[in-house]
């Protein structure tokens, strides 16, 4: 077996002579100009690959321009692995950059089609996935974004046993807190580099890995909307540090880099990371003429109130008795073109929208996106990449930050379309429901054990994402 990091996300595997290419984002930006690959990426070792697998479709992983450079040159034919979600968009999104062979992989079914390579997907969540593969007695878990634990994880590790080597995300991958400030000083919430280290390591400890890989957080943040974000950037060297401290192995992996049966780990003399911000600094100035042409651009785009106006209702009435409870403040876009009424209102408890020229009572946040990216999250059904992209500033009012993580969580949902009861109905839905009912019953008793913690919903949706540093016993 051999492995190979190719940037950010994007893994090379071959093994049985089989290669794998894995969440390709090859090149470029993604987020509206605001993700870079830091350090920068390497092509893979091979122009075709026997197989795709992509984990996710967020855009750092369903890379479109790079799929669709991929699919002319490998050919429409090149097998691609997804997983099998409830709702399948992830089909129709392959689909649409030229791939003909999409096979969708069952949660926990093994995929043992090619001759000595045994490979599964673990789904989690409304939209993550982990990818497993074994060969030549060496165990691969490529857990990427995904927050996989408890009963679901050790399903995982009995099917495959303890990993050789697991690649885990280990930095932040959304707006909050960052891009958060707090009208009330004791509601504001701070997470910092152990926090996330040690969501890394509760991976790490409880599937029992050999070696820890830091994984799928290699980005810098260049758009000036954002670029604010890299002071809190966490690097694979402190992740693996922390895990290190622990008593476990970890190895702090850049794109060029990897393993082979044979020579082991193969490292550069150098690390990108030796003066991060000076890196960040040359990376900023090579693409600043593309971020300088998408500015340009944007700059005379302004926000439609009739398509946010319909996707926000529609997103309304979608919800589900009793989740239109944790929206119970109205949740407020400042769109500054609209000069006369530039509050742009959602209430979701009345289902409908209005255009106000202040705050109304009780606003529990106000949310501020460039008008271009707004307009083009709107029309294109995927307003919660916002949050990801963080191109964004959040004021969150005194008692309103449930408010708005619920907003953003449930937008997710909607967007993905769990809420349409014409796909959750379907056989599919209910064939992947049953397949995960061990995870849908951990997190049904997770939030029951937080409810009866007399837990708040801020404070639950956090648990959920993450482990504090406080939480990780020291070692024995």
């Amino acid at each position: 077996m051999r492995f190979q990091i190719l940037g950010h996300a994007a893994l090379w595997i071959e093994a049985a002579e089989t290669t794998f290419l894995v969440d390709p984002w090859l090149f470029g930006s993604c987020y509206w100009r605001s993700w870079w690959h830091f350090p920068a990426a390497v092509p893979p070792p091979e122009p075709r690959p026997d197989y795709i697998f992509v984990s996710h479709h967020h855009f750092d992983h369903l890379h479109y321009p790079s799929l669709r450079r991929l699919a002319k040159e490998c050919g429409p034919q090149t097998t691609v692995l997804i997983p099998e979600f409830a709702v399948d968009v992830m089909r129709k999104e392959i689909e649409s950059v030229g791939f003909e062979q999409v096979v969708e992989l069952p949660h926990g079914e093994i995929f043992d089609r090619i001759p000595d390579v045994r490979l599964a997907s673990y789904q989690f969540g409304f939209d993550d996935s982990a990818f497993v593969l074994e060969s030549g007695g060496h165990v691969l878990a490529n857990l990427n974004d995904c927050k996989i634990n408890g009963w679901a994880a050790r399903r995982m590790r009995s099917d495959f046993g303890a990993p050789t080597f697991l690649f885990k995300s280990y930095s932040f991958a959304s707006a909050f807190p960052n891009c958060y400030e707090f009208d009330s000083d004791g509601e504001g919430m701070s997470l910092t580099s152990s926090d996330y280290c040690a969501t890394f390591l509760r991976a790490v400890e409880e599937l029992d890995a050999e070696h820890a890989i830091p994984f799928a957080s290699m980005v810098g943040f260049l758009h000036p909307d954002a670029i604010h974000c890299n002071e809190h950037l966490v690097t694979p060297g402190v992740a693996a540090d922390f895990v290190c401290k622990a008593g476990r192995v970890a190895h702090a992996l850049e794109p060029g880099e990897g393993w082979d049966s044979e020579r082991g780990f193969l490292r550069r003399e150098s690390s990108a990371y030796e003066d991060l911000p000076a890196g960040l600094r040359r990376l900023g100035e090579e693409v600043s003429p593309v971020i300088a042409e998408s500015l340009a651009r944007e700059s005379g785009i302004r926000a439609d109130y009739g398509a946010f106006e319909r996707h926000l209702v529609a997103f309304a009435r979608s919800l589900p008795p009793g989740a239109g409870r944790l929206l119970s403040r109205p949740i407020v876009f400042f769109v500054p073109s609209d000069t006369g009424t530039p509050y742009w209102v959602l209430d979701a408890r009345r289902k409908c929208t209005e255009r106000l020229d202040r705050l109304p009572a009780q606003w529990a946040t106000l949310i501020t996106i460039p008008e271009a990216v707004l307009r083009d999250a709107v029309e294109k059904n995927i307003l919660n990449f916002v949050h990801i992209s963080m191109r964004m500033h959040t004021r969150i009012a005194a008692g309103g930050l449930s408010t708005d993580l619920a907003f953003w969580g449930l937008l997710l949902v909607w967007e993905m379309g769990y809420f349409d009861w014409r796909q959750i109905l379907r056989p599919r839905a209910a064939r992947v429901f049953w397949r995960r009912r061990v995870e849908l019953l951990q997190t049904a008793g997770q939030a029951l054990a937080s409810l009866t913690r007399g837990k708040g919903i801020t404070e639950g949706m956090v648990d959920n994402l993450l482990v504090r540093d406080d939480e990780i016993p020291p070692p024995s």
